[in-house]
């Protein structure tokens, strides 16, 4: 009974200087505010100006469909896109939501 009593001390002991170092691992990284950017190439296959979206095939051949904020430099890309379906293009998007919105287009 006394060694179950000291075994059970021991083990609690362990258990709480592992929580206390996770802690304080946590603790020590940074916290970004800025999102993280993915990216992804394919075939562009539609561009609709009026609903400021557009459409590409992946290389898994998955078609993804990317919205455009007000920012004028992506407005402006989006306008070109229009004469480019059928060609590789490679966005530059992040999570909104449920949706996806491209931060940039090559």
């Amino acid at each position: 009974m006394k060694k179950l009593v000291v075994f059970l001390f021991i083990n609690t002991l362990l258990a709480f200087m592992l929580l206390a170092c996770g802690r304080a691992v946590n603790q020590d990284r940074p916290v970004s505010s800025v999102p993280d950017n993915k990216n992804i190439q394919g075939e562009l296959l539609r561009v609709n100006l009026a609903k400021g979206n557009f459409v590409i095939r992946a290389e898994n051949g998955m078609e993804q469909t990317f919205t455009v904020n007000d920012q004028p430099q992506i407005v402006n890309q989006l306008r070109n896109l229009a004469a480019r379906k059928g060609t590789d293009v490679r966005v530059q998007w992040t999570p909104q939501g449920t949706g996806k919105v491209a931060v940039s287009v090559d």
